[in-house]
C-alpha cells in the first residue's frame, strides 16, 4: 500500500487522519488526527457504581477506545500529552490490565477458541508473575477466579474488544455455537461472582 502524506494548506502541515488505526499509542506516536474525548474517560472511571451503554456504527473507533483505555491503565501517561484527562489523571495505583481481543483470536473450532482464550490467560499470569491457588482449575472461568483471587480487590481493569465474534464465528453451526455461549457464559459468570476485583470494565460488540 502506498504510503499516504501529510497535505499541506498553505504553509501550515496537517496531521494525517489515521483511517484504520486502532492502536492509542501508534496513532500518538505518528501523530495522527486525534478529536479528543479523554474527559469523559476520567468521568468513567469516577463514578464507580454506574453502568454505560454507548452506541456507535460499526468502524467508529471502539477498538481504539479500548487501547486507549490499556495505554492509560498501564500509566503510559506521556502518550496523553496535551489532551484533556493530562491534567485530570490523579490515579496513581498501578493495575493488572487484562485486555481479551476475541477478534484477534485465531481458532476454526470451539476447542481452537478455548486454547486461544486459555492462551491469553496465560500470557497474563506470567507477565503480572501471579500464583495462582491450588484449586484453580483449567478451565477459562476456574482460571479468570484464579486470577481475580491473586491480584486482589479493585486492582484488575478488565477490557474486552469483540465479545460476541466467538459467537458470530459459528453462526451457521448450532453445535459449535452453543459450545462458544457455553464457555462465554461460563467466564462471565465468573466476571459477575468476582466483580469485587474488577476496579473497571469495559466491553464492545457488534451484535445484539
Amino acid at each position: 500500500m502506498k504510503r499516504t502524506k501529510p497535505w499541506k494548506v498553505g504553509r501550515t502541515m496537517q496531521k494525517q487522519v489515521g483511517i484504520g488505526k486502532q492502536d492509542f499509542a501508534a496513532l500518538r506516536e505518528s501523530q495522527c488526527f486525534y478529536i479528543d474525548k479523554t474527559d469523559f474517560i476520567r468521568q468513567w472511571w469516577n463514578y464507580r457504581d454506574d453502568v454505560t451503554l454507548i452506541t456507535r456504527p460499526r468502524r467508529f473507533g471502539k477498538s481504539l477506545l479500548v487501547s486507549t483505555f490499556e495505554c492509560l491503565f498501564l500509566r503510559k501517561l506521556e502518550l496523553f500529552k496535551g489532551l484533556k484527562i493530562e491534567p485530570l489523571w490523579k490515579d496513581t495505583k498501578q493495575y493488572c490490565v487484562l485486555h481479551l481481543d476475541f477478534s484477534a483470536m485465531d481458532f476454526t473450532s470451539v476447542e481452537e477458541f478455548k486454547k486461544a482464550f486459555n492462551n491469553d490467560l496465560d500470557v497474563f499470569i506470567s507477565r503480572h508473575k501471579l500464583v495462582l491457588n491450588r484449586d484453580a482449575g483449567e478451565s477459562v472461568s476456574e482460571k479468570f477466579i484464579g486470577i481475580c483471587d491473586a491480584v486482589g480487590d479493585k486492582k484488575l481493569v478488565l477490557l474486552i474488544d469483540e465479545y460476541d465474534a466467538p459467537l458470530t464465528a459459528f453462526m451457521n453451526n448450532k453445535e459449535q455455537f452453543e459450545k462458544a455461549r457455553t464457555i462465554l457464559s461460563s467466564f462471565y459468570q465468573a466476571v459477575k461472582s468476582r466483580y469485587k476485583a474488577v476496579r473497571f470494565m469495559f466491553m464492545t460488540g457488534i451484535t445484539r
